[in-house]
């Protein structure tokens, strides 16, 4: 009976020693060509505006040379979003001003809401907020939407113009 036991024990350690545990992956890029700046171009207004109405969509990408195309999320790609920062100018000293980031689907009205913050603006109208977004926010692509994407908005804000630089990287969309 004990040879039986011992060769039980045996092929259950074998087969113990060789199973993996299968551990979540952690969501980063895999190649310095994943990695992306974004910013906005000050030309595609969105976000529900409120009475401000002055959101810009991010649909810039800053190149390594410095210089800025034109950006969507590829197909078959998701943006993940890691931080960034959002700057307002020529607003009103002393305002309290909310700016936010949200996902934007180009039908007009506002997104999902995924940063907000809060900043009095200097004695010039101007103020910005940086911001990180630990582990990232993910926004698709959505091909039904004539823009889609993420745009810089604020309330309490009126006449102000909005700025935005984010990073991040692309990812497969699985």
């Amino acid at each position: 009976m004990s040879r039986i036991a011992a060769a039980i024990l045996t092929f259950i350690g074998a087969v113990l020693s060789c199973a993996h545990v299968a551990a979540a992956g952690t969501l980063a890029p895999n190649k310095a060509s994943q990695v992306v700046t974004l910013s906005t171009s000050g030309g595609t207004p969105c976000g529900a505006g409120g009475p401000a109405g002055n959101g810009q969509l991010v649909d810039q990408q800053i190149d390594p040379t410095g210089s800025n195309n034109s950006f969507q999320i590829p197909t078959g790609k998701v943006l993940v979003v890691t931080g960034g920062t959002i700057l307002v100018d020529f607003g009103v000293a002393g305002n309290s001003v909310t700016v936010f980031l949200e996902e934007f689907g180009g039908g007009g009205g506002g997104g999902n809401p995924v940063h907000m913050s809060s900043l009095v603006l200097d004695s010039n109208g101007s103020g910005h907020a940086d911001f990180v977004l630990d582990p990232g926010v993910i926004v698709k692509a959505v091909t039904a939407s004539p823009v889609q994407g993420m745009c810089a908005d604020t309330q309490g804000a009126p006449g102000a113009v909005i700025n935005a630089t984010l990073h991040g990287f692309l990812a497969p969309d699985k």
